[in-house]
């Protein structure tokens, strides 16, 4: 009986041992459940605080630094930083430190830079046109040609100072040698003649040291006067002529190689050329659909022979006058002006022929020889015209927006041009066609110009860059970043290693191409530069204009100020010097054009 309460008394504790078990072990797998639920969730949490950039551009340049792809097929840039977000945990420990902290995103952020260094070496060369090779190949042995001749030209202006040094020196010994002579001696101490004579070298080269920094010092002080005496004659510049040109603002100016003619651009889309003699409109170009940007006189071609169109001009003017007079009959007016138009027809068939000649002669270069001025406009075109012409000869278009301006190259077989659209080209003269394209700027390009050698080109813009261009490599070789505002003013002084800027901040700097460096910064306007230029045949001065409605100049041995020109009453858009140096141009929005003699 007992052996049988006991048997069916254990059944049922056991039964209720495997419930406890059971039990538990759902409790211990909850509890785990839950604790993993909670360390995803804390996982989580450091995960979301880990910092991620908001910019794209910045998150895909981590990505590459992970390792990771950039960008995967149908991403967004929401998706694209969760993904860098989830990567980062993986890398970096999440219960790390501050000072861990650091530390890791000093390592990071010197990572990034390593790889962008290394993005920015990386030249990716691809082969060019056999058109462009030839370029390379003609501007180079120009530039060294042109290098070779004005460093003679330096070289032997120097020696010719010191020439005159030393005859300068000379006549002073002879001065002195005749006051011996008459009875004044000078005395030397015989104990001065023993310390000489137990000098030891060190002070023997000491003291050659001293005289060569006196003879140097005696150099550049009569160098100074040479250029001071040449400054001193810019002193005297007043306004000469001051003359209606358009009803509209006037954009640009451009003198001719002989002085004998201008051109005048305005915002009325016409080009005006006047005669310097008598201050005559010869002839007015209309064919561009928007304003007139720029216009530059093509400087190879110096037989610009206006004497042709100044007759046209005067037998117009006297048919005109013929024509108001009313003491003679109608019958002679009527007979008179016959003559006159058979006369104006004659001239005018001369011109034609002059044409035609110049085409016979040269089959070739038939546009270099009938080219004597290029324009650009608005309306992103740019034209090459004959003065004896209406319409250009060649028309050149492949800008994608306005043109701002033109400039010749000094071999005078290229033309350069910049645009609003970031780029400048260079175009072929013979061949009418662009043979290079450059981009760089990050915005608008406000002008170009070339090194005198012909070798280096600077363009500048809106983004406040002033860049150096080397033509032989294609490539840019200097970036000044200076300016607070955009450049317009640009301009390479003669002596090959200036280059000036002027900006809307109202300032003009200076830069040496040889330092690589600012040379001297002029707080030179109250407002923006428009143009600057320099002296063009030694670079011994500089012009400036501004919207402040001065005309400033410069002297480029110390950047002093010389003469301050005031006349006009708008803001002035462009200024030129003369060849022979001798008088100024300026253009403004006062729709006058002024002649500083």
């Amino acid at each position: 009986m007992n052996n049988q309460l006991i048997y069916e008394s254990r059944v049922p504790i056991g039964e209720e041992n495997e419930d406890l078990t059971s039990s538990s072990e759902e409790d211990s797998e909850e509890e785990r459940h839950k604790q993993e639920l909670l360390r995803k969730i804390h996982l989580q949490q450091k995960i979301d605080r880990i910092a991620i950039p908001t910019a794209d551009i910045d998150v895909q340049r981590e990505l590459r630094a992970l390792g990771e792809p950039i960008c995967l097929f149908g991403e967004i840039p929401l998706q694209r930083r969760s993904r860098l977000r989830q990567a980062l945990s993986k890398v970096i420990d999440l219960d790390e430190t501050e000072e861990q902290k650091k530390q890791r995103l000093e390592l990071h952020k010197q990572k990034l830079r390593n790889l962008r260094e290394q993005h920015l070496r990386k030249v990716y060369l691809i082969e060019g046109p056999s058109e462009l090779r030839d370029f390379r190949i003609k501007i180079a042995k120009f530039s060294l040609q042109r290098a070779t001749k004005r460093i003679k030209f330096e070289k032997d202006n120097y020696h010719k100072y010191l020439r005159q040094i030393r005859e300068n020196e000379l006549e002073k010994e002879k001065k002195l040698e005749e006051e011996k002579n008459n009875g004044i001696k000078i005395k030397i101490e015989n104990d001065k003649q023993k310390e000489i004579q137990t000098e030891t070298e060190s002070e023997t080269e000491s003291e050659t040291k001293q005289f060569n920094n006196n003879s140097q010092r005696k150099q550049i002080t009569f160098l100074q006067k040479q250029i001071s005496n040449s400054i001193n004659k810019v002193n005297n510049f007043e306004l000469d002529q001051s003359i209606h040109g358009e009803p509209r603002t006037l954009s640009c100016v451009s003198i001719s190689p002989d002085n004998q003619g201008v051109l005048i651009g305005s915002w009325s889309n016409n080009i005006q050329l006047w005669s310097t003699e008598k201050w005559q409109a010869l002839k007015t170009y209309k064919w561009h659909q928007d304003f007139v940007s720029d216009v530059k006189f093509y400087s190879q071609n110096k037989n610009i022979d206006l004497a042709p169109l100044v007759d046209l001009h005067e037998k117009k003017k006297k048919k005109q006058k013929q024509k108001r007079s009313e003491s003679k009959e109608s019958q002679e007016e009527d007979e008179f002006s016959n003559e006159e138009d058979s006369e104006s027809s004659d001239i005018e068939m001369k011109i034609e022929n002059n044409n035609q000649n110049n085409k016979e002669n040269d089959e070739e270069d038939e546009t270099l020889n009938n080219l004597h001025f290029a324009s650009c406009s608005m309306d992103d075109t740019i034209a090459l015209w004959n003065i004896n012409k209406k319409t250009p000869i060649s028309c050149l278009k492949g800008h994608e927006n306005r043109v701002v301006k033109v400039n010749f190259h000094p071999s005078g077989l290229w033309l350069g041009s910049c645009s609003f659209d970031h780029s400048w080209k260079l175009w072929d003269l013979n061949t009418q066609q662009c043979i290079y394209t450059q981009y760089g700027h990050r915005h608008e390009i406000y002008n170009l110009v070339f090194h005198p050698d012909g070798s280096l080109t600077s363009s500048a813009g809106e983004d406040g860059l002033v860049v150096v261009w080397d033509l032989r490599i294609g490539r840019s070789i200097l970036q000044f970043n200076g300016h607070t505002q955009k450049v317009i003013g640009l301009d390479f002084s003669p002596n090959g290693f200036h280059l000036a800027s002027g900006s809307k901040d109202s300032s003009i700097k200076i830069w040496d191409l040889r330092k690589k460096n600012t040379l001297y910064t002029i707080p030179a306007h109250s407002s923006l530069v428009s143009s600057l230029q320099f002296e063009k045949n030694y670079g011994n001065y500089l012009v400036s204009s501004s919207f402040d409605n001065t005309i400033k100049i410069w002297a480029s041995h110390n950047w002093s100020l010389i003469s301050n020109l005031k006349g006009h009453s708008g803001r002035i858009t462009d200024i030129d010097v003369a060849n022979n140096s001798k008088f100024i141009i300026s253009t403004s929005s006062d729709r006058t054009f002024k002649y500083w003699l």
